[in-house]
């Protein structure tokens, strides 16, 4: 069984019919406490878990790989279970741990000489970091991660690296858009799933660029294509980012029926999938794109939620945006004191980061309190 997971991992349709037999497996080989055994299924299995969605055991039985690490004599395959483990973390929202788990693994990569999984774990570390907020970080770990990848010959994640440090430090990039920096994050974890990169992982890579420098045209049909790939190979965080694209691309159009769809469709996806990443900007898109529909309770709802996962991923300059647009919503539901609660909070948040910023809660806490005044 664990040379049938290797051979066959990037098979989908061949392991769903065979998951049963592998989970029966898995189970005989702890209470055999042969652990190599589990580490060799688990890291066959590793990437059809991933683009199914089976998140939560994929991490149980890496963990148990992980603890039961002094009982394997490979440590390049104890590198193997710690990089995989240290990427489910972040996809579940465990970010310390993550960036703990990644920076452990730097260290065994080192120790191993081992610079293609240097790159993978620099790249990965950068990923977390992003996804909180922390440009610097996510570019230092990037740009270490581009040196290994140079170095290995490892032309994929070069051109990854390449991509995603291209957009971050582009100056007056659109990355710095809310919803475009949602989108590089999770574009960004797909595409360190995706192993092998075949015709979807590229259409994704150059569609997203092309989405971010607003070249719609170019986009929209690379997006669609990708999304029937993603669709026929049953890779649904992949056919949930697509769809996410495409709502963005329909919303930049005005077609607000068809981006409302295409985001619905999207969240159904990650939300059965347990993405907080995705589920982190999807709520933001739809909360801003019922904002502008001015179904103001609607979006009231879908910022609230999506605040939950922001401030758990401790992004202030998330948090902030998100306030703003939340604070928006209520005061146009008619709660005014909880709107000017907010605002207060965007303010301070945005007063401790020191950044300029295009928001201005100031003027929407006079027209508050004016308001209130009246009363």
């Amino acid at each position: 069984m664990p040379c049938y997971t290797i051979e066959y991992q990037s098979d989908f349709e061949r392991l769903e019919l065979e998951y049963g037999n592998i989970l029966t497996s898995l189970e005989i080989y702890r209470e055999d406490e042969d652990w190599q055994g589990i580490v060799d299924i688990i890291s066959g299995l590793d990437l059809f878990c991933d683009g199914k969605g089976y998140w939560q055991l994929l991490k149980f039985w890496l963990d148990i790989a992980w603890n039961k690490r002094n009982f394997i004599h490979e440590q390049s395959k104890v590198l193997k279970i710690l990089l995989s483990l240290a990427q489910m973390c972040s996809t579940l929202g465990e970010r310390k741990r993550a960036i703990g788990l990644y920076e452990e693994a730097i260290g065994l990569a080192r120790k191993l000489k081992d610079d293609t999984q240097l790159a993978f774990a620099y790249f990965g570390l950068g990923t977390v970091y992003h996804s909180i907020g922390r440009q610097r970080k996510a570019v230092q770990s990037w740009k270490k991660g581009k040196s290994f990848a140079r170095k290995s010959g490892d032309e994929i994640q070069l051109a990854g690296i390449n991509y995603f440090l291209e957009l971050e430090t582009a100056e007056g990039s659109q990355i710095k858009n809310q919803k475009y920096s949602f989108l590089q994050n999770h574009i960004t974890k797909v595409f360190s799933n995706m192993g092998e990169v075949g015709e979807s992982a590229l259409l994704m890579l150059q569609a997203s660029r092309f989405l971010v420098n607003e070249e719609i045209w170019k986009a929209q049909p690379m997006f669609e294509r990708a999304l029937f790939l993603f669709k026929n190979s049953g890779e649904r965080q992949g056919e949930a980012l697509a769809l996410f694209n495409l709502g963005i691309i329909a919303q930049r159009q005005n077609r607000m029926d068809d981006a409302l769809v295409l985001y619905e469709d999207s969240l159904h996806i990650a939300e059965e999938l347990q993405d907080n990443t995705g589920l982190a900007g999807l709520y933001s898109s739809l909360g801003f794109l019922q904002l502008q529909r001015q179904e103001w309770t609607s979006s009231r709802y879908y910022l609230e939620k999506g605040l939950v996962i922001i401030r758990a991923n401790e992004d202030e300059k998330s948090l902030a945006e998100n306030l703003y647009w939340f604070g928006y919503a209520l005061a146009n539901t008619g709660d005014v004191d909880q709107a000017i609660q907010v605002f207060t909070e965007c303010q301070e948040i945005l007063r401790r980061l020191g950044k300029r910023n295009l928001l201005d809660p100031e003027k929407q806490l006079s027209i508050l309190q004016n308001m209130k005044s009246s009363y």
